[in-house]
């Protein structure tokens, strides 16, 4: 995308980036994907009209936990949330165990165990990672069916959806029955699986097909792509 924006700057070409990193918007540059901020306020709204205040945020030490981290603390407020509790973990699966008893032990402790300050716990980390969070949370006596645990767009994947450890838990995504019917579709076309980003990558050619009909000779302009009624995608309006 850096590279490229450039050149179709130059030629006054509107470009839609396959990208969830909000920050390569720029005049003339669209997302096109599942931005961490969207899905912030998506969840933040969810917690606020449930009545679930206080989010603590147990984040691996990367770019994504990071970016999850920034906009936790930019659109709390908003949500009339608090933050009570952050803690980063390196993501090394043989120091998880380790770091997640850091963890609990900064919380206060009670008879039990430790008491979390925090009626939510969001863990913006991927499917992989989490299979060694959770084990972790409950080795350090962490009282998860006292929480609501939360996560991100991230957290789409088979293995959590399936995972005893995750019933309960929670993220925003897209309506489940457009998606499976996407996937049967693409399985019987393709013999094979889609990945987690297919359906993108199918409404952005949908999104390039539309516009090119809306041409009429014309180029398209920027009141095209921001068209107020949106667009209808595989798995939902956009």
């Amino acid at each position: 995308t850096e590279a490229v924006a450039p050149i179709m700057a130059r030629e006054a070409i509107p470009m839609i980036a396959l990208t969830n990193d909000s920050d390569r918007a720029q005049p003339n540059v669209y997302v096109f994907g599942r931005t961490v901020e969207n899905d912030i306020a998506e969840l933040f709204d969810y917690l606020e009209r449930n009545d679930l205040r206080r989010v603590g945020i147990l984040a691996p030490q990367n770019l994504y936990g990071d970016r999850a981290v920034a906009q936790a603390e930019a659109q709390a407020g908003r949500h009339n949330l608090a933050i009570t509790n952050i803690f980063r973990f390196s993501g090394d699966s043989s120091e998880v165990v380790a770091q997640i008893q850091e963890f609990a032990d900064s919380m206060r402790r009670e008879s039990f165990g430790p008491a979390p300050d925090f009626d939510a716990l969001l863990i913006p980390a991927s499917a992989f990672t989490m299979q060694t969070v959770l084990p972790g949370m409950i080795y350090a006596e962490i009282p998860i069916k006292d929480i609501q645990l939360v996560g991100l767009g991230i957290w789409a994947d088979s293995n959590i959806l399936t995972d005893q450890m995750m019933q309960g838990a929670f993220f925003p995504d897209v309506d489940n029955n457009r998606r499976e019917a996407f996937r049967q579709a693409y399985v019987a076309r393709y013999n094979s699986e889609p990945t987690r980003i297919a359906d993108l990558a199918f409404d952005a050619a949908a999104l390039l097909g539309t516009l090119i009909a809306q041409q009429n000779g014309q180029p398209n302009t920027e009141a095209d792509l921001l068209n107020e009624e949106g667009f209808g995608g595989i798995t939902g309006l956009f």
